[in-house]
């Protein structure tokens, strides 16, 4: 659990991981692809989303059966020629195709309170990648500096004393 919100989830991984990580949402289509486009060409995948996993053509367990939302795939590719963008997908071996007018139904909707429509989110490395020890323990003590002192008194160990105090109580209610 890496926090409330998908925003503060890549606060942390930055933290942890010293990347930098930008986020685009809620620009057209056509902006957000060609941002895409361009940064594989730069030869950095991009994080895509939220996505209706209706409009998958590859994913046949949802393709115009279920609205499965949000959902996000990593860009690696594409070919204009066709109309077709290549995705790694999370559980899925190999590359993926997907057409853009695809692309552009799943990728439509915003999703209030997590990120909007059209998301593109970029990664690049700062340093030198750490070993796997380091990161799990830059990871532990940042989630107990949250727990021992969380922006707001309702979450984190105040928030959980607050509902002890007030869970005693609930019986008088």
């Amino acid at each position: 659990f890496w926090g409330q919100s998908l925003k503060q989830q890549y606060e942390n991984l930055e933290r942890i991981f010293e990347l930098r990580i930008g986020i685009k949402e809620g620009r057209s289509f056509n902006f957000a692809l060609e941002l895409v486009k361009e940064k594989i060409d730069e030869g950095n995948p991009v994080v895509i989303g939220p996505l209706d996993m209706f409009y998958l053509e590859y994913r046949p367990e949802f393709f115009q059966i279920v609205h499965a939302f949000p959902h996000f795939a990593l860009a690696v590719g594409y070919n204009d020629l066709e109309g077709e963008i290549f995705l790694h997908d999370c559980d899925l071996p190999g590359v993926q195709s997907l057409s853009y007018e695809n692309l552009r139904l799943a990728w439509q909707r915003d999703e209030p309170g997590y990120i909007r429509r059209n998301a593109v989110i970029t990664f690049s490395v700062t340093g030198k990648p750490l070993p796997l020890e380091v990161l799990v323990k830059r990871g532990l003590l940042l989630k107990a500096e949250q727990m021992l002192n969380p922006p707001f008194r309702n979450r984190g160990l105040p928030g959980m004393r607050k509902l002890a105090q007030e869970f005693s109580k609930w019986g008088e209610l």
